[in-house]
């Protein structure tokens, strides 16, 4: 397997994830609560902060992937960047802190999982790297 070319395909399809994400929260934040929430819970604001991380997180690994630059170091805030929401997500879904719909729960499970699931990819290329 071509650990590099794989990490090209998954860097781009995550990228294009967050384009997509970081849009939906800045612009559709309002159904994007009525989907998860059934109403609103978080302040306008929250959804802007957190559309511009996704917008300027995709924003960085297209700009690795155009500099080549995907070492270590990298991957390892990549990593902290799937895992670390992941943790958050788990804690949310686990401990009822907020009104989360049957349908959010789901949605946010499958986002959770993938988030788990990359950041295993990069933990894995990063052993590799070390190797």
């Amino acid at each position: 397997m071509d650990i590099k070319n794989s990490f090209k395909h998954v860097f781009t399809f995550d990228a294009l994830l967050n384009i997509g994400v970081g849009f939906i929260f800045l612009f559709l934040s309002e159904k994007v609560e009525g989907l998860l929430f059934n109403g609103s819970v978080l302040p306008h604001y929250v959804w802007v902060i957190f559309g511009a991380g996704f917008l300027y997180f995709a924003y960085w690994q297209i700009r690795i992937m155009i500099k080549s630059t995907a070492g270590k170091t990298a991957l390892i805030f990549a990593l902290a960047a799937a895992w670390v929401p992941a943790l958050l997500v788990t804690v949310l879904l686990v401990v009822p802190l907020l009104p989360v719909s049957a349908r959010g729960r789901l949605i946010l499970w499958i986002g959770n999982c993938y988030l788990i699931l990359l950041g295993g990819y990069y933990f894995l290329l990063i052993r590799n790297k070390a190797a």
